[in-house]
């Protein structure tokens, strides 16, 4: 099926044009959201050498994020 999305089956248009509302609210700003309008977490992994970041490789992160008027803030906390 040429010019049909992966797994939805909508034209490949329609869904570049979802992904780039989704893009277009998530990073080029807008109005506050109260927390309880959204659920944002992130759980990064890191790939470093041996050295000084190598303790990256060996915890657990957890993100929190929170919308604001000039982009989203992600802090990021250790698991211990």
């Amino acid at each position: 099926m040429a010019g049909l999305g992966a797994s939805s089956g909508r034209p490949a248009s329609c869904l570049a044009n979802s992904s780039a509302r989704v893009r277009a609210w998530a990073f080029e700003g807008g109005p506050p959201v109260a927390h309880e309008d959204y659920y944002l977490r992130a759980q990064p992994t890191f790939e470093t050498p041996k050295g000084p970041h190598d303790w990256l490789t060996r915890h657990v992160f957890i993100g929190i994020g929170e919308r604001r008027p000039d982009g989203n803030v992600v802090r990021y906390f250790a698991v211990l």
